[in-house]
């Protein structure tokens, strides 16, 4: 008998509940913007934004708020925005640069300029930083970013602290675990379903042990695992989350 235990939590998306509101956040229009975006730290002071959209892959304009802790910086941008499964090219990001080191921990579109929808409902599709902190860029995307423009950060916003703690990518708070019989060497990913009161309301497999009672146990795992969901701007949102089981 060997115990298994929960390796890895990763964000897939997140939605808001339809009562919540981000704190400090300009009020929700009734148009959504199918447009997301992802932060990459090329160093203490610029950060990269690549961008993705739920359409085809075309060039878009607009802005978007970064978040570091409780200043908000209002960064206007211009960029080719690839389809979201990476099919048709890839996203052209755009470099940032601070007059200062920061921490970018979260980030969102907030307008697209026409013939799009105008204006973007703030949480829908926020990016938040693992661990607090934006991924280190890696060579190719240092080369990718090398002969490109760089933009100042305008002064940022300071928000009101009302909340422990403003941005934050989900976590695992404690990992249940369970006996099994066989199995050594297999893993299994399950997407975990969790409400803005940190409960779990889906799970389902999306890879397999190739075992049946294998991804059994996992599924069991991951409905008894307790988590914290993410929290953007001071809002916690219901959002998809594919948990890596190895056995």
């Amino acid at each position: 008998m060997r115990s298994f235990a929960v390796l890895a939590l990763a964000l897939l998306a997140s939605i808001p509940a339809a009562s919540a509101a981000a704190v400090d956040a300009p009020p929700a229009p009734a148009d959504a913007c199918d447009v997301g975006l992802a932060v990459r730290r090329i160093d203490a002071t610029r950060v990269a934004l690549a961008f993705w959209t739920g359409g085809p892959s075309r060039t878009i304009s607009g802005s978007t708020a970064l978040y570091a802790g409780d200043l908000r910086y209002a960064v206007p941008f211009r960029a080719f925005a690839r389809e979201r499964d990476g099919s048709h090219g890839d996203a052209v990001p755009v470099v940032v640069r601070f007059p200062r080191p920061v921490a970018i921990d979260a980030a969102i579109v907030t307008s697209l300029d026409p013939p799009a929808r105008p204006v973007c409902r703030e949480t829908l599709i926020p990016w938040v930083a693992p661990n607090a902190a934006p991924e280190d860029a890696d060579d190719t995307l240092r080369a990718a970013v090398a002969g490109l423009p760089v933009q100042d950060a305008p002064p940022p916003v300071m928000l009101r602290h009302t909340c422990p703690e403003r941005n934050a990518s989900a976590h695992a708070i404690s990992v249940a675990r369970s006996m099994v019989a066989d199995g050594a060497g297999r893993k299994a990913e399950v997407l975990v379903t969790l409400d803005p009161n940190d409960q779990v309301i889906a799970t389902r497999i999306v890879v397999s042990t190739g075992a049946s009672h294998l991804d059994v146990a996992a599924l069991d795992a991951a409905r008894r695992t307790r988590y914290a969901t993410t929290v953007f701007n001071c809002t916690k949102l219901e959002a998809d989350y594919v948990l890596t089981v190895s056995f």
